[in-house]
């Protein structure tokens, strides 16, 4: 009897220890599929992460084109709007400048008329014997002027009246600049008389009233007289 207990006893033993190997392996198996499944869920979650970043770098470097693009289409209208100032400002320029040169002509114009008036209203005085004849190569130079209000010879129409103050006022007004004109005709070293003529008769006389502008005309009494 004792023999047949021992031995169901350590069949007992056996199929509990059978059943622990077994429950082991089957908790190993679960342990083995919850890690293999967290795994792969720890793989989505990466994949999942990698591929929105991805999609945020994409996103990014169309914003970045898009941006440059922008930037460009900008930068050509900036361009494009400066050409078009710079052309408007240079036909306006080219406009002013006509209308300076025609202003200019006119000008030029309006002076040659007013020449062309002036000179015929002038005439022309041909020298003759007797009163109109205005020949000084036999004037001395200390003989005396003719008195103004009794000339020994006629006054030409062109030295007196409206053609001797349009005469003047085209003087006054159309005047070149004095720089140039003494750049084109600078003033003469006074002559030596004493080298001129070495040999002399009589004293040189000082010059008389005559033969001295002081003071010169100047626009004040170009002003009186016109």
């Amino acid at each position: 009897h004792t023999a047949k207990e021992d031995a169901a006893k350590r069949q007992r033993q056996e199929a509990a220890d059978k059943r622990k190997q077994q429950e082991e392996r089957a908790r190993q198996r679960r342990d083995e599929l919850l890690r293999k499944e967290q795994e792969l869920a720890d793989a989505m979650k990466a994949r999942e992460k990698e591929h929105a970043e991805a999609q945020k770098r994409f996103a990014a470097k169309l914003a970045l084109q898009k941006e440059k693009r922008e930037q460009k289409m900008l930068e050509e209208k900036a361009k494009a709007q400066k050409a078009q100032e710079e052309a408007a400002a240079a036909k306006l320029r080219a406009k002013r400048q006509a209308e300076a040169n025609a202003r200019a002509d006119q000008a030029a114009k309006n002076a040659a008329a007013a020449a062309a008036s002036s000179a015929a209203a002038c005439g022309t005085t041909t020298p003759k014997a007797g009163g109109t004849n205005y020949d000084m190569s036999d004037l001395l130079s200390d003989a005396s002027t003719d008195d103004e209000d009794n000339p020994r010879n006629e006054v030409p129409n062109w030295a007196q009246g409206p053609a001797l103050r349009n005469a003047l006022y085209n003087q006054f007004v159309f005047t070149p600049d004095e720089k140039q004109v003494k750049s084109l005709f600078p003033s003469p070293p006074s002559p030596i008389l004493e080298q001129i003529f070495p040999k002399k008769s009589r004293p040189f006389r000082p010059r008389t009233s005559s033969a001295m502008w002081e003071p010169s005309p100047n626009r004040t009494n170009l002003r009186k007289l016109l």
